[in-house]
């Protein structure tokens, strides 16, 4: 018979003055150099066959790509800082050659007992999966309850994490950052419902009180 899967119990950003530049309302999306800077761009060597006007444009153009592929770089390098810190916080066994599933269970996944961590696990794996369907159809994932189907395959991979000899250290880090996110947005999610149970409670409240 196959298992169930329940839930558990000032900045200020007004946009920046855009300087008076020839061009500038060509590329709206970038923040742009002050003219002083622009205008020293401008007198390169490689602008000056181009009038004013064009020069003007075309060292915002080769400022625009220049921000570009600095912000590219920073997003990646803050990118790789946010994991490396999510990495630290997960919870890692004793010794990586005996680290069993149920270790797994008890330092990351946590919960009252066992049964209440499998379930944690089996909702988490079901969200992953369906993400990772989603993505791969260009669809919107799932929300509705477990398939035969799915729970057959969280099942088989309960088992298989179970019979393992023990869980490699690269899988126990995927699963643990890939958990601790997935149970951030949970937690948030279980508060938002929580606050709307409360205001459809009081509103049925106060229409039972009306009625009377």
């Amino acid at each position: 018979m196959k298992k169930s899967i329940h839930p558990d119990d000032t900045r200020d950003t007004r946009p920046a003055a855009t300087p008076d530049i020839p061009g500038a309302s060509d590329f709206p999306d970038v923040t742009l150099p002050d003219i002083n800077t622009l205008s020293l761009l401008a007198t390169q060597p490689r602008f000056h066959p181009h009038n004013e006007t064009d020069a003007l444009r075309a060292a915002l153009a080769l400022w625009r790509e220049a921000k570009r592929l600095l912000d590219r770089e920073r997003m990646l390098a803050e990118a790789i800082s946010r994991r490396d810190a999510l990495l630290q916080q997960i919870k890692l066994p004793e010794n990586w050659t005996s680290a069993k599933f149920y270790e797994f269970l008890q330092k990351v996944v946590g919960g009252k007992d066992e049964g209440e961590q499998l379930n944690r696990f089996r909702r988490f794996w079901l969200s992953l999966n369906r993400k990772n369907k989603a993505m791969r159809e260009g669809q919107i994932p799932n929300e509705g309850p477990a398939s035969e189907e799915e729970l057959g395959e969280i099942e088989d991979v309960i088992a298989n994490l179970k019979s393992a000899e023990f869980i490699p250290r690269f899988v126990w880090e995927d699963y643990g950052f890939r958990f601790n996110n997935w149970w951030a947005e949970e937690k948030v999610q279980a508060k938002r419902r929580g606050g709307q149970a409360r205001v459809a409670k009081a509103r049925d409240k106060k229409k039972s009180a009306k009625a009377a």
